[in-house]
């Protein structure tokens, strides 16, 4: 059998050439309004609308399968040390080969490949296990001493190899006699399938609380999605009715802050039901879901969905958080809901940029 080749056929279309033509070579971003049953979104990776070589992303339905998934974001925990941040930054700062010995069912080893153990842009290379598995790890460390910060950039490695960015970043803060250390992994995804990097999370800290943050560019202005968000919620239904296919309001109302709000979903085929109260923050115009009961809330003690939207040109960046703490150490990250989030935001900014 042949490994290559090419599939082609012709069809004749009412519309002109040039109208056709002027689609794809400029406004591609009305493809998935003219066909929205096959094409569900597009977004730029790089460049713009209509130069060549530019990267675009496009989320469509073949068979029954649909990927809307954000491939970049970072997920973000806390822990209480009883370590002094001195103490604790200093074994990183310039004394990362004490880890593996501090550290030995994780971590096995590490060995300079470029520079020393204390200057900032030296590379380092770390042996460690994660599911029974050894793997490698090829980073370039930076610091911020004033603020006791430190930076691991991965260059090479098994992680390398499903994640186009990926950097784990540990903040000290001196808390008493110990610390908190907020550790951050910042991380795009080489394709939509690959997880958010859960097990990696897990391995530095095994917390039970945290946040996963993505940020996505709506073509609706702030103000229009915000509003919605803020006093007329109840249109959400209609205008990403894949998603969400109800909302009632059980105490308050749809527009005061602390009301609160029942949600019908449907999560992987299933449908489910989500109990919050809301709040908002006008001037910076984030919305905070506070979740109460519902399915969701019976595996997390907290979940905490919050938008915050800031303008860019005719449409905003909205960045979408979810807080989190789970009720016990097998409960996963929601992965599966920020991705609910992700898609319908990108539902209901498409529905309204078309009004």
């Amino acid at each position: 059998m042949a490994l290559l080749g090419k599939i082609a056929t012709a069809l004749e279309l009412k519309s002109s050439a040039e109208k056709v033509y002027r689609v794809w070579r400029s406004q591609s971003f009305h493809v998935p309004r003219h066909a929205c049953k096959l094409i569900h979104g597009i977004d730029v990776h790089a460049g713009d609308w209509e130069t060549a070589g530019s990267i675009r992303i496009w989320q469509y339905t073949v068979g029954k399968a649909k990927k809307t998934m954000a491939l970049h974001g970072k997920i973000v925990t806390t822990l209480e040390l009883k370590s002094s941040a001195e103490k604790f930054y200093k074994v990183w700062r310039s004394e990362s080969f004490h880890v593996p010995k501090h550290a030995s069912k994780h971590i096995q080893g590490v060995d300079v490949h470029a520079g020393d153990w204390e200057t900032a842009g030296s590379i380092r290379i770390w042996q460690y296990t994660l599911g029974g598995k050894p793997e490698v790890f090829k980073e370039e460390v930076s610091f911020d001493d004033e603020n006791k910060i430190i930076a691991l950039n991965g260059l090479e490695g098994d992680v390398m190899k499903i994640y186009k960015v990926y950097k784990p970043i540990w903040k000290l803060t001196p808390k008493g006699s110990g610390c908190l250390a907020k550790l951050t992994i910042e991380y795009e995804k080489l394709h939509p399938d690959v997880p958010i990097p859960e097990i990696y999370i897990d391995l530095m800290t095994m917390a039970l609380h945290g946040k996963i943050v993505t940020t996505l560019e709506l073509k609706s202005s702030a103000e229009k999605f915000y509003k919605v968000w803020r006093s007329e919620s109840f249109h959400v239904p209609k205008h990403a009715s894949k998603h969400i296919q109800g909302v009632d309001v059980h105490a308050g109302d749809w527009e005061t802050a602390g009301s609160i709000r029942i949600w019908q979903y449907t999560l992987g085929g299933k449908a489910g039901v989500f109990k919050e109260e809301v709040s908002f923050d006008d001037e910076n115009k984030i919305i905070t879901l506070n979740g109460l009961e519902g399915d969701v809330m019976e595996i997390y003690k907290v979940y905490k969905p919050i938008w915050k939207l800031t303008p860019k040109g005719s449409g905003c960046l909205a960045e979408l958080t979810i807080e989190y703490e789970k009720l016990h150490p097998e409960v996963p990250v929601p992965e599966i809901y920020i991705d609910l989030m992700v898609n319908l935001t990108k539902d209901l900014d498409e529905s309204l940029s078309m009004e």
